[in-house]
C-alpha cells in the first residue's frame, strides 16, 4: 500500500473521529432512517414530535345533565340544591296546555357574586346575585312553575336551589313504581285464586272417592 493511500485512510479515520466528537459535544443524537414501518406511533422516515408536544390535554368532562324531576326534594318546601358550573343544563318537566312540557335551565356565566342563566323552550334570560331568588312561568298560563335561588357561589361553582311550584306534574319514579306495584299484586292475587281452586279440586276428588268407596262397601255388604 502507497503511503499516499495509507495518509488518506488515516485523514478519513480523523475527519470521521472529529465530526463524532462535535455530535457528542453538542450533544445532538442522529439516528438513521431505515424501512417503512413504525416505532410506536412514530413513522421511520418522518420526524415525530416530543413527548411533551404530542401528549393531549385531558378535556374537561362534560357537565352531568340534571332532570330535577327525578328528585323528590324538588318537590318538597326546601327544594332540591345543586352545585352547577358553566354550560351545565338542569331540565324539569311541567304540566302545560298540550301536555308535559320539557323545560331547560343552562348556565351561561357565574360571576363573582352572581350567575347568569336562560331557561327555555321559550328564552328568558336572568340574573341572580347571592341570596336572591326569583318565580317564572314558563307555561304562559299566568302561574308561577319554578322557583331558582342562588344560595353562594364558591370556587367558579353556584350553589343553586330548584323549587316546583306546578305541583300537577309528580316525580315520574314515584309514577313508574305505581303501575309495577299494581302488577305485582295483580300476578299475587291470580296465583293464589289459582292455588285456591287446585286445592278445592284435589279435597272435592278425595270427598268423592271416600263416598264412592263406602257406596261401594255397602253394596258388596247387602249382596
Amino acid at each position: 500500500m502507497s503511503k499516499v493511500v495509507k495518509q488518506r485512510i488515516i485523514n478519513m479515520v480523523g475527519i470521521g473521529l472529529l465530526a463524532g466528537l462535535m455530535l457528542v459535544s453538542s450533544g445532538t443524537a442522529w439516528a438513521t432512517t431505515y424501512g417503512n414501518g413504525t416505532y410506536g406511533n412514530c413513522p421511520y422516515n418522518t420526524g415525530c414530535a416530543s413527548s411533551s408536544q404530542s401528549s393531549t390535554q385531558a378535556q374537561p368532562a362534560q357537565p352531568e345533565a340534571i332532570l330535577l324531576n327525578d328528585f323528590q326534594d324538588f318537590f318538597q318546601p326546601g327544594g332540591k340544591t345543586f352545585d352547577l358550573v358553566v354550560n351545565q343544563v338542569v331540565y324539569f318537566d311541567v304540566a302545560g296546555l298540550n301536555g308535559t312540557e320539557r323545560h331547560s335551565i343552562t348556565i351561561n356565566e357565574i360571576g363573582p357574586d352572581y350567575v347568569v342563566f336562560t331557561i327555555a323552550s321559550t328564552p328568558i334570560q336572568d340574573r341572580l346575585y347571592v341570596g336572591q331568588s326569583k318565580q317564572y312561568d314558563v307555561t304562559s298560563d299566568n302561574k308561577d312553575d319554578i322557583k331558582i335561588a342562588l344560595n353562594s357561589i364558591t370556587d367558579g361553582k353556584a350553589n343553586m336551589t330548584f323549587f316546583a311550584l306546578n305541583q300537577s306534574v309528580s316525580n315520574p319514579s314515584q309514577n313508574q313504581a305505581a303501575p309495577q306495584a299494581s302488577s305485582s299484586l295483580w300476578w299475587l292475587w291470580l296465583s293464589l285464586s289459582i292455588l285456591a281452586i287446585v286445592a278445592a279440586l284435589v279435597v272435592f276428588f278425595i270427598l268423592w272417592k271416600r263416598r264412592k268407596d263406602r257406596h261401594s262397601d255397602i253394596t258388596t255388604n247387602s249382596s
